[in-house]
């Protein structure tokens, strides 16, 4: 089981997020402010892909843009939620 997981969480990161990180990285940038909080959603786009490993270097990069994607809106609205809040 290990070693099953750690050859599919090295597919994951030589193939799929290596080609598809870069454009993630953009477009997470530029939906959020902040470089500091794009750069944290980034890293919790590759923990959520190693986490599904399996299933990342499966479906590629459509599985990695819906992550991404739902990152990004989970934190907008928290950010709204806050700020109607205070």
């Amino acid at each position: 089981m290990a070693a099953r997981l750690n050859t599919t969480t090295d597919a994951l990161a030589g193939t799929v997020l290596e080609t598809e990180m870069p454009k993630l990285r953009h477009y997470i940038a530029a939906e959020l402010k902040y470089a500091a909080t794009a750069e944290d959603l980034g890293q919790e786009l590759w923990i959520r892909a190693a986490r599904n490993a399996d299933k990342a270097v499966d479906a590629g990069g459509p599985y990695l843009w819906r992550i991404a994607k739902s990152l990004v809106a989970d934190y907008l609205r928290g950010e709204a939620r806050r700020l109607t809040a205070a």
